[in-house]
């Protein structure tokens, strides 16, 4: 946010009831708790899935 940038989905900030500004201003509150908290829930669903599927790739290009 320091360069004037979100990268946050708009529409789900929208919801949760936060604004760019709330962004910037560096406000923490409950409803930035809680929009983060589904944020990293999403992202650990991700990288699970991620993970179940590295199987299928080719040895060469999985990670260590």
């Amino acid at each position: 946010a320091r360069r004037g940038r979100i990268y946050l989905p708009q529409d789900e900030l929208a919801q949760a009831g936060l604004s760019d500004e709330d962004i910037f201003d560096g406000k923490v509150t409950e409803k930035w708790r809680s929009f983060m908290k589904n944020q990293i829930k999403r992202a650990r669903m991700f990288f699970q899935q991620a993970e179940a599927g590295v199987t299928e790739l080719n040895r060469a290009s999985r990670w260590p």
